[in-house]
């Protein structure tokens, strides 16, 4: 097959484990071991509950996956839908900045319920991860697709992201060029989804990924079955380039080789806020570390990469009435870290109302910075005595956006006894998964889900 659709479809189709490289493969074990520990973090959040209340259980053999954590089981399409809102429900799943999506709630529910319905194995898991990773970075075209949606009100990741979770449910069930490229065209017929949630500061967009996640296993179950789709759903005259993102002309990034080492450039998102935030919430932790307080606090500058002074939601100043705008607000995040040195979703959700966080709020101005980058932010404070101190975000531990071994097993055992597990229970299931990473064990992904989603009484 030739075209976009055809060569993300080749991808699919022919790629193997053994072109993953131990870094790669370690960086999916990761991203699965986050997406699950936010999954249980996010559980009890009302959108999860409502929309949990909609899926019928099911006990059909080969049609279902489990609900993260429990042992209830659903049919796959739901259990995707279900696990990927509750993944997103914080605003805490990883940030590809090249689609600007957040794949954790897109991808991951989607691999492991493709790998339940064809009794898959670990690795094999990993690798359809990476697959869908490395899909969705390659769609996004270094922002150059993402930031043409953007600009038009659509959210990438509802937009993009049933693509990237059909390309990791066709690699796990074995698709061949022809039905990947069938998958591809039915996911890019169920994408799409507006901003303006986000900008409004309303609940609506944590339904957006879980839906944008079942949605691509249904467009590989459907193929898989034979259901022909659109041959140029990427790039035809009325394909997703130029229906969603208005472009006339193929990004030069679509002629090129999906590279699974885009994986690599994700970043984990250590705190509750939007991916655009983040750099900032860094800098001000450095600041607030430094233990001067925030009483006399004069005025704050931050000094951001432009787009995400664009976009929408992150300039808001209040008022916070919802925890949505909480989350959204660059102000608020800046802020709330340096009276709290912390940003969990607590905060966003219950501390709206802190009479130093109301203090400061008036007193920030953002710049934007024509010249930065995704990673980096400055944030400066000047005192009324006169002290100035600043930092940027490129200072602080990059591990906090790059998870090593020992952060991920960490903050996986952390989420999990958070949310009732056992002491302990947390580490040990995280350090089963680098060991299948490493080829000391080999485990079946459903023996690994029957461990990891019992919580004990």
């Amino acid at each position: 097959m030739v075209g976009a659709t055809g060569k993300l479809a080749a991808f699919i189709a022919h790629s193997t484990l053994d072109d993953l490289t131990p870094a790669v493969l370690d960086k999916a074990g990761a991203c699965f071991l986050n997406a699950y520990g936010l999954a249980v973090q996010g559980y009890s959040e009302p959108v999860c509950s409502a929309v949990r209340k909609l899926a019928v259980p099911c006990s059909i053999d080969g049609e279902i996956a489990r609900v993260w954590p429990g042992a209830v089981r659903v049919s796959a399409l739901d259990a995707a839908m279900l696990n990927g809102v509750a993944v997103h429900a914080h605003f805490q799943d990883d940030t590809c900045y090249a689609s600007v999506t957040h794949p954790a709630s897109l991808i991951v529910p989607s691999a492991v319920a493709a790998a339940e319905l064809s009794n898959a194995g670990l690795l094999q898991c990993l690798h359809a991860i990476a697959v869908g990773y490395t899909a969705l970075s390659w769609l996004g075209a270094q922002e150059r697709v993402a930031r043409a949606m953007i600009k038009r009100g659509f959210r990438c990741s509802p937009s993009l992201g049933a693509l990237g979770s059909t390309a990791a449910a066709a690699s796990l069930l074995r698709l061949d060029v022809n039905a990947a490229a069938n998958a591809l065209g039915i996911a890019a017929s169920l994408s799409g989804g507006i901003l303006e949630p986000v900008r409004a500061g309303s609940d609506e967009w944590r339904i957006q990924n879980g839906r944008a996640c079942s949605n691509g296993l249904f467009a590989a179950r459907l193929a898989a079955q034979g259901v022909q789709a659109a041959t140029q759903a990427l790039e035809g005259p009325c394909g997703l380039l130029h229906a969603l993102a208005g472009l006339e002309e193929l990004p030069p990034e679509w002629s090129l080789e999906p590279d699974f080492n885009v994986i690599l450039e994700v970043v984990a998102k250590p705190w509750a806020t939007l991916g655009d935030n983040m750099a900032a919430a860094m800098a001000a932790k450095l600041i607030h570390d430094e233990g001067l307080g925030t009483e006399g606090i004069a005025q704050i500058t931050v000094r951001i990469w432009t787009p995400f002074v664009d976009f929408p939601g992150t300039s808001y100043k209040g008022p916070f009435n919802t925890t949505t705008q909480a989350l959204a607000s660059m102000s608020y995040a800046t802020v709330a870290m340096l009276v709290h040195g912390n940003l969990d979703y607590d905060i966003s959700l219950e501390g709206r109302e802190h009479p130093e966080v109301l203090r400061l709020l008036p007193l920030l101005n953002i710049e934007p910075d024509d010249d930065g980058d995704s990673l980096n932010a400055m944030v400066r404070v000047v005192y009324e005595d006169g002290t100035v101190i600043a930092r940027e975000a490129s200072q602080a531990p990059q591990n906090q956006l790059f998870h090593d071994r020992e952060i991920s097993c960490s903050l996986f055992e952390h989420r999990l006894t958070k949310s009732g597990f056992l002491p302990g229970q947390g580490r040990a299931l995280a350090e089963r998964v680098y060991a299948e990473v490493d080829g000391r064990t080999h485990m079946n992904m459903g023996e690994l889900l029957g461990e990891l989603c019992p919580v004990p009484a």
